[in-house]
């Protein structure tokens, strides 16, 4: 498993200011493109630098970027197991994607039109708290041939101004990863 290394902000910001390319970023920095937009993401998030000012200079981060405006509302899959808990029932399943105004949910039973109280421990993959979100279920189909299980797509009811922030946050951390262990859907 691999160290990681720490890279001074400043100085990369200094960089990027003073005219250095994507190109020139990644050979100094000895990163590759993916890490780089995930360096530059975490610089727009702590407010170093603003997202105005990287769309301007990096066409990496222009092009992340424009994805993200062009979707309207972007969605990502997840394909690592990431525990959603049904407040009410006690209940654990699988989150299988998420976007601002809904997700898609394994191993929870739901009824078409029932609304959930559903926690997201967001907070595995980001600084933030865990979610909290009130979502009516809008269809309910059952998978697998072995071992059956539900499978349910909610309509986001209820979501503080707070949880949507970090929803936009942790979609822009999923799109951004093009690792392979994340994908985006169309």
């Amino acid at each position: 498993m691999g160290t990681q290394r720490r890279i001074n902000g400043r100085v990369l910001i200094n960089d990027l200011r003073g005219g250095m390319t994507d190109a020139e970023l990644m050979n100094k920095y000895e990163l590759t493109s993916k890490s780089l937009q995930a360096v530059l993401m975490k610089l727009v998030n702590s407010q170093a630098i603003s997202d105005i000012e990287l769309c301007e200079r990096s066409p990496l981060y222009r092009e992340s970027a424009e994805y993200m405006r062009a979707r309207g509302c972007p969605r990502a899959e997840l394909t690592v197991r990431l525990p959603i808990y049904d407040v009410e029932a006690s209940t654990i399943g699988l989150l299988r994607d998420i976007s601002e105004t809904g997700l898609r949910v394994a191993g929870i039973e739901s009824k078409v039109g029932q609304a959930k109280t559903f926690q997201i421990p967001i907070d595995i993959f980001m600084q933030a708290d865990p979610l909290l979100v009130v979502a009516r279920c809008q269809w309910v189909k059952t998978k697998g041939k072995n071992r059956q299980y539900p499978v349910a797509g909610y309509s986001i009811m209820d979501l503080s101004e707070k949880d949507r922030r970090s929803i936009r946050e942790f979609i822009k951390l999923l799109l951004l990863s093009k690792s392979g262990e994340w994908q985006t859907l169309a």
